[in-house]
């Protein structure tokens, strides 16, 4: 799949994404304040990925979120009717069947609670709450990962899992954008497991205006991702999305936000 492929095929999974996260049925989110207490309510095809981002949003801490493979029927929806006008309505379009996630924590944060803390009570939340799915939490001096573990199988087992960004790649040392050097990542991954990746967001002019002298030799693709962001001096995350695991073209998208940080008085 060539890049603009992957572009476009990135561009129609975010629209049903999103689509779908804001439809009616999947309700919405909801941020309320009790006396010390945070509550973060979301509801939708992918509830751990929302609160992640509230987070982010709410005190400027840099957590990556990496879907886990969805492949059990019963952890999947089809939404082509409510996604597609036109058209043969009996493809699918599978998306997560989510669903409602309440996470409360403390705020202000008390002394010995750190965020390393909060992320843990969140996985632990995620877990206990029937969503599909398990999650493991690993951490790049200050940025967090938020990372696959588990998901059923087609035939509904708990089976170990792995992120497209486990991959080991390798990419020739050069000069390159930061846009270029995404590329180059994409190919290796592909390359490496058929995994096609499609990248985007609200970033893009300054993936253009980033350079680095850069390779990898046999090295994570999380790990070449991060010295390849680094070089934006910016606090960037991602958000990883995959299509069903099982099919015969395997697509991830990569969503890149900017993380800001949270004002002085918050």
């Amino acid at each position: 799949m060539n890049r603009s492929g992957r572009r476009a095929a990135f561009i129609f999974l975010l629209a049903v994404t999103a689509m779908w996260a804001f439809s009616p049925v999947a309700g919405g989110q909801s941020v309320s304040r009790a006396t010390g207490t945070t509550i973060i309510d979301v509801e939708g095809p992918r509830p751990l990925a929302d609160v992640i981002r509230e987070l982010e949003r709410r005190h400027g801490w840099v957590v990556t979120y990496e879907e886990v493979p969805y492949e059990y029927a019963g952890d999947l929806v089809d939404v082509a009717r409510s996604v597609r006008k036109y058209g043969d309505l009996s493809i699918p379009v599978l998306v997560p069947k989510g669903g409602r996630l309440s996470f409360a924590y403390p705020e202000p944060l008390p002394n010995g609670k750190n965020e390393e803390a909060v992320l843990q009570d969140l996985l632990r939340q995620y877990r206990a709450s029937g969503l599909p799915g398990e999650f493991g939490l690993a951490r790049s001096g200050e940025i967090f990962h938020v990372i696959p573990r588990t998901s059923r199988n087609a035939l509904g087992v708990e089976e170990g899992r792995h992120s497209a960004l486990d991959a080991r790649i390798s990419i020739p040392e050069g000069d390159r954008t930061v846009d270029e050097m995404l590329t180059a990542i994409e190919l290796a991954i592909y390359t490496e497991t058929g995994w096609a990746i499609a990248v985007g967001g609200p970033v893009w002019n300054l993936f253009l205006q980033s350079r680095l002298v850069a390779g990898a030799d046999k090295e994570s693709a999380r790990s070449v991702l991060l010295r390849t962001l680094h070089a934006t001096r910016r606090q960037v995350s991602w958000q990883l999305f995959c299509g069903p695991a099982g099919t015969a073209n395997p697509l991830c998208a990569v969503n890149f936000n900017m993380v800001d940080r949270p004002p002085a008085n918050r």
